[in-house]
């Protein structure tokens, strides 16, 4: 059995060598890359800002795959569903604080 060194082939085994170390450097810091980039999307915790969504927790989405409409907005969103009684209570709370302070801030 003979074996050849890459130093026989002169310049053009040279050029190889560098071509093949090229290659795959390239090929593994394309690989690094996908592998970073699917542990970013599969470890990918939502943010929501949606307070009335009833996936929302801690502020964060519980949902793992969410689709998003033209406005970046989630349309996976189902709201929490507040009966007339409490918001007319909570419109009303809310009015009298904000004049409240208005009238502070007016006397300022």
């Amino acid at each position: 059995m003979h074996c050849v060194r890459i130093a026989d082939f002169g310049i053009l085994g040279h050029t190889t060598l560098c071509c093949v170390v090229l290659c795959c450097v390239v090929l593994c810091c394309v690989v690094l890359c996908c592998v970073v980039l699917c542990c970013v999307v599969l470890c990918c915790v939502y943010e929501c800002e949606n307070i009335f969504c009833i996936y929302r927790g801690k502020g964060q989405c519980s949902l793992n795959i969410i689709s998003l409409d033209i406005y970046g907005c989630c349309n996976d969103c189902i709201y929490v569903k507040i009966e007339e009684i409490n918001l007319e209570y909570i419109r009303k709370s809310m009015l009298t604080e904000y004049d409240k302070n208005y009238e502070e801030w007016v006397d300022i």
